[in-house]
């Protein structure tokens, strides 16, 4: 793996996975989420209040290793439908990890805001992100 496409890849990948997590989990359903989680009282903050820095963190994490898991053994050009493949799959590993273990710790954990939530980072998040590390790797590899 080269430092170049690394060093511009997974901030630009972040960056637009946190935006596209932005949009969808305030605006678009927030209250919906906001209202589901309300059985949690004082102890949830509101969607748009969360902090920042834990989403930052997140998809940090799991962009640098779709990167690494993408890219660690390809000195040739990646395929776009691997690295949507692979984008869906970490998407899917990520988002149910959390979810699946919201569920099991707490009682008051909504159910109903599992698919949703899932499939928003299963069909949207996952490839844009698997899409866009393969373009720019693509671009920045040589």
């Amino acid at each position: 793996m080269k430092l170049k496409p690394a060093l511009i890849t997974i901030p630009v990948t972040t960056v637009v996975c946190i935006i596209l997590n932005g949009v969808f989990h305030v605006p678009v359903m927030g209250n919906f989420f906001d209202k589901n989680l309300a059985a949690f009282g004082a102890s949830a903050n509101k969607i748009a209040e969360s902090n920042p820095a834990w989403q930052v963190a997140t998809e940090l994490v799991w962009v640098s290793a779709l990167f690494y898991l993408l890219t660690f053994t390809r000195p040739i050009k990646l395929s776009f439908s691997n690295a949507i493949t692979g984008g869906m799959l970490m998407n899917a590993s990520v988002s149910g990890t959390w979810n699946f273990i919201n569920a099991s710790l707490f009682s008051a954990f909504p159910k109903n805001i599992i698919l949703p939530d899932m499939a928003f980072h299963i069909l949207i998040v996952g490839p844009a992100a698997g899409m866009l590390i393969a373009l720019l790797y693509n671009r920045y590899r040589q």
